[in-house]
C-alpha cells in the first residue's frame, strides 16, 4: 500500500513522505527493522533506510517515536546514527536496549572475521559471541574446529590485540567495568571491578557468556563448559595482563591477570 503522510519532526520541521509496507506475511514489521537498524549505531540514516526498504520520513518518524524530539540541525542522514541520538539529548536507545542487530562481516588486518549479531548493554555495543578469527597466534580448544565453531578461537594477548576487526577492539578494564556495572545496577570507581552477581545475567541475556575454558602455549586446555576467560587490553606488567572470567558454578563476574602467552577468549567493543 502506498500513501502520503505529513510528519512533524523536532522543532517544527514538516516533512512530506511516501512510505510503502512490507507485504502481508513478510514476518518482519518495517518499524521493527527500522528500531533494529538504529540499534546498530554506526551506520547513518541513510544506511538505515536503504536496509529497511524506508523513506527518510518513516526513520524520522522512529527517531521522534523513540528518542524525543530533536531539532531538525539534528537530522543529518548523513551522520554517524550515534551522533544524532546523542544530538537528541539520550545517551543510548532505550527502546533497543539489549536487541541485536544482522549479522555483518568486517575485515580484519589479518583476514576476513566474522563480528556476527551485537548486542547493546548500556551505552556500549558488544560482539554477541566470542571471536572466531583464525589467525596465527590463536587455536581452537583442544586442537578441535568444533570447539570453534561453538566457543571461539583463543588467543594469546599479543594475537588479541590484532584480532578485532577494523571499528571493534578488545576491551580494556575500564571497559569490562562498565559491562558489569551496566549489568548488576551498581556504580563505583574501583578498577578492576568484581562483581558478585553480573555472571549470571552475562550467561543467560543476549550476551551470551560462551564458556570456552583456556589454554597454555605448549598445548594443554582446561576448563571448557566450567569457565569462560576473556582478555582485557589493559596490562598488568610486561609479562602479563587482566583477563575477566565467568564461571558455569558461580553468579559472579570477576577479574584476574594472566600470562600474556596463554590462551584466552575475545570478546570485541565497537569503538
Amino acid at each position: 500500500m502506498n500513501g502520503k503522510i505529513a510528519l512533524l519532526a523536532g522543532l517544527g520541521l514538516v516533512l512530506v513522505f511516501t512510505y510503502s509496507c512490507f507485504p502481508e506475511g513478510s514476518g518482519i514489521s518495517k518499524n521493527g527493522c527500522i528500531r533494529t537498524e538504529l540499534g546498530v549505531k554506526a551506520n547513518t540514516l541513510d544506511d538505515v533506510a536503504a536496509a529497511c526498504d524506508a523513506t527518510r520520513g518513516e526513520v524520522l518518524s522512529q527517531i521522534s517515536n523513540n528518542f524525543g524530539s530533536c531539532s531538525k540541525n539534528n537530522l543529518d542522514f548523513d551522520k554517524p546514527i550515534r551522533d544524532v541520538v546523542a544530538a537528541c539529548g539520550v545517551s543510548e536507545i532505550p527502546i533497543i536496549s539489549g536487541a541485536s542487530s544482522s549479522s555483518k562481516k568486517s575485515s580484519s588486518s589479518s583476514g576476513s572475521c566474522d563480528i556476527g549479531k551485537t548486542v547493546i548493554i548500556g551505552t556500549q555495543t558488544w560482539a554477541a559471541k566470542n571471536l572466531n578469527c583464525n589467525i596465527t597466534g590463536s587455536k581452537c580448544y583442544g586442537d578441535d574446529p568444533a570447539n570453534c565453531e561453538k566457543y571461539g578461537r583463543l588467543y594469546n594477548y599479543a594475537t588479541a590485540m590484532r584480532a578485532c576487526p577494523k571499528g571493534w577492539h578488545v576491551p580494556n578494564n575500564a571497559e569490562w567495568d562498565k559491562l558489569y556495572r551496566s549489568v548488576d545496577g551498581t556504580s563505583g570507581t574501583e578498577s578492576p571491578y568484581d562483581s558478585e552477581t553480573a555472571g549470571e545475567d552475562l550467561k543467560s541475556q543476549s550476551f551470551a557468556a560462551l564458556l570456552g575454558g583456556g589454554g597454555t602455549s605448549d598445548g594443554n586446555f582446561m576448563g571448557v563448559s566450567e569457565y569462560g576467560a576473556w582478555w582485557s587490553a589493559s596490562e598488568y606488567d610486561s609479562d602479563n595482563a587482566y583477563s575477566r572470567y565467568i564461571y558455569d558454578a558461580y553468579e559472579g563476574a570477576y577479574s584476574w591477570k594472566d600470562d600474556k602467552s596463554y590462551l584466552l577468549s575475545i570478546r570485541c567493543l565497537r569503538d
